[in-house]
């Protein structure tokens, strides 16, 4: 009667019944409506990640946010550039 003793962590059964995910403030179901609108007023149900918008919307708003920093990048060195060139001429 040599048994190999029982280890949970060997167990497939325990780790099938598992969650994948552990956002817990995503699947958030609200049980009643002052909760509900409590949650909508602190944004628990909007989408946190690029990945949640539909993927129409995710390539213009991906294109929109490199035309933004880029062209703040580019505001900001001229900027720098044109302050940096009046100091050294003396304006």
């Amino acid at each position: 009667m040599k048994s190999k003793a029982y280890n949970p962590y060997e167990d497939p059964a325990l780790h099938a019944t598992q969650p994948t995910r552990t956002w817990i403030m995503e699947d958030r179901k609200p049980f009643n409506d002052a909760i509900h609108h409590i949650d909508v007023v602190q944004g628990v149900s909007t989408p946190k990640r690029l990945d949640d918008y539909p993927g129409l919307i995710r390539n213009p708003f991906r294109l929109y946010v490199i035309v933004s920093v880029g062209s703040m990048v580019v505001l900001l060195a001229y900027s720098f550039i044109q302050n940096l060139w009046a100091a050294l001429n003396g304006g």
